[in-house]
């Protein structure tokens, strides 16, 4: 995998997110396939990790990440972001929290399963990816850098660079501006565009 950083030469012609940018949660409930393959590349090795956090086996934890997204499938039509359900993510927690709890009043007297179903390797060789290639490898942040990886060539790489160096090397906006020869309220501009659409491809915002 690339660093996005890295990919800031390929440009595109408007900086302004393209079609694809309508939020996953709403390309989720039209059951578009793409979208639910995305939600399982994002969110698949969170959950995991999640699953490995409470103490689930290895071996059992793609069977718990598989029940989780089950349920997602058949809860998603009707979710809604409000104050008090709160984000997408906080949902699927609340799910993952749910199976986890199934799966341990399950598991008193039951042997373990062997082998497994196309979906369960799936999900395996999800968790077996490596996730640590930098310092900032807690499971949240791998998981937004896998969602910054997906919209990268949606913006122009000035876009890009604009977010990339206040919202990630964490520098002063008027300070970026110098270097990239606009205004810092263009910087500003640019880093927003960049996290509504990254806010967007976690089914944070519309």
């Amino acid at each position: 995998m690339s660093h996005p950083e890295q990919r800031a030469g390929r440009d595109r012609k408007s900086g302004e997110p393209s079609s694809i940018s309508t939020g996953l949660i709403e390309r989720l409930q039209v059951c578009d396939e793409a979208a639910w393959q995305r939600l399982l590349d994002l969110y698949g090795p969170l959950v995991f990790s999640w699953c490995r956090r409470c103490d689930v086996p290895p071996q059992d934890a793609p069977d718990v990440v598989q029940d989780v997204f089950q349920a997602v499938s058949h809860g998603i039509s009707t979710f809604r972001r409000t104050e008090e359900h709160g984000t997408f993510r906080g949902w699927l927690r609340t799910i993952t929290q749910s199976k986890i709890h199934d799966y341990f009043r399950r598991r008193t007297g039951r042997p373990v399963a062997m082998g497994g179903t196309d979906a369960q390797l799936y999900f395996a060789n999800l968790a077996a990816e490596d996730w640590s290639d930098s310092g900032q490898s807690g499971p949240l942040a791998c998981l937004a850098r896998r969602a910054l990886e997906t919209i990268r060539d949606e913006f122009e790489s000035s876009t890009w660079r604009a977010f990339w160096l206040t919202a990630i090397q964490q520098q002063a906006s008027r300070d970026v501006a110098q270097q990239l020869g606009t205004t810092s309220g263009a910087v500003r501009q640019a880093k927003y565009k960049v996290l509504r659409r990254l806010r967007q491809e976690l089914g944070d915002a519309d």
